[in-house]
């Protein structure tokens, strides 16, 4: 299955072919801005998703906000679309 790529994901790819001689410094600065574009598409995914509970509940007041699931949904969801 073809998995989308993230506009980072595109832009390394890109370079890699353009630059196969890449230094090991640059590769780990590389492996560091996946990192945290990961990292940050967690927390941006798990916000969005307490914010939906939050009017969930508010709406019918007998769901628990549970903080850890929007983590667990947003890994789930992030490695179904842009990891093969």
């Amino acid at each position: 299955m073809n998995k989308e790529q993230t506009a980072l994901d595109y832009f390394l790819q890109e370079l890699r072919i353009k630059y196969p001689m890449i230094d090991l410094d640059f590769k780990r600065q590389i492996n560091k801005a996946e990192a945290i574009n990961y990292e940050q598409y967690i927390q941006a995914y798990s916000t969005g998703w307490h914010d939906g509970q939050e009017v969930i509940m508010k709406k019918v007041n007998a769901i628990k906000n549970d903080n850890e699931k929007g983590e667990i949904f947003a890994d789930i969801y992030y490695h179904e679309k842009y990891v093969d």
